[in-house]
């Protein structure tokens, strides 16, 4: 079995033409550096040059899966539920 990857949740801005752009991700802890340049994948299309500003102090074991995370809302706040009729 292959050595366990651990997430950090990491801030990154990238230059664009028309200025820069920023998000937020959970990145591989090894490359988690603040200072340190990046590249993010996002459905299959890559972005080159994430310097990254900072980095959480949160871990975690596993990266997270958001369309878990969007199920488990809706199930909580009933938005998974049909909606009625004429509402």
């Amino acid at each position: 079995m292959g050595k366990k990857i651990r997430y950090r949740q990491a801030r990154m801005r990238r230059a664009t033409g028309e200025g820069a752009a920023e998000t937020t991700s959970w990145i591989p802890e090894q490359f988690a550096v603040v200072g340190g340049v990046v590249d993010l994948c996002d459905d299959g299309e890559w972005t080159r040059d994430w310097e990254v500003l900072s980095v959480s102090s949160d871990v975690l074991e596993e990266a997270p899966d958001w369309r878990k995370a969007i199920r488990g809302h809706r199930k909580q706040t009933g938005d998974a539920l049909p909606r009625g009729r004429g509402s």
